[in-house]
């Protein structure tokens, strides 16, 4: 794959003559619309979470000593890791967009 991307690389500048097909790869978008931040010190993540790992509705991703925080819908996360200082973003939501 890196080879046919150099061949390509140096056939759209002219630099060779080989004809090797551009390749095409599906885009996908993620819309993020959701940034939840470390609360307080007693602030953790239930799980390690990949980031664009799917999250189910209901699931709760983290808690702090008042409250759980859960998905209202599937959603997929984004930098969630733990150890941030508090105020800092703990993790991101958003979902693919179609």
């Amino acid at each position: 794959m890196a080879y046919n991307s150099i061949i390509q690389f140096l056939q759209y500048f002219d630099c060779i003559h080989n004809k090797i097909p551009a390749l095409k790869i599906d885009q996908k978008i993620l819309h993020v619309d959701e940034t939840q931040k470390v609360t307080n010190t007693n602030f953790s993540l239930i799980n390690a979470y990949d980031d664009f790992t799917e999250i189910k509705k209901g699931t709760i991703i983290a808690k702090d000593e008042n409250n759980k925080y859960s998905c209202d819908r599937d959603r997929i996360i984004l930098f969630a890791s733990k150890g941030k200082p508090v105020g800092s973003e703990a993790y991101i939501l958003g979902n693919w967009v179609k």
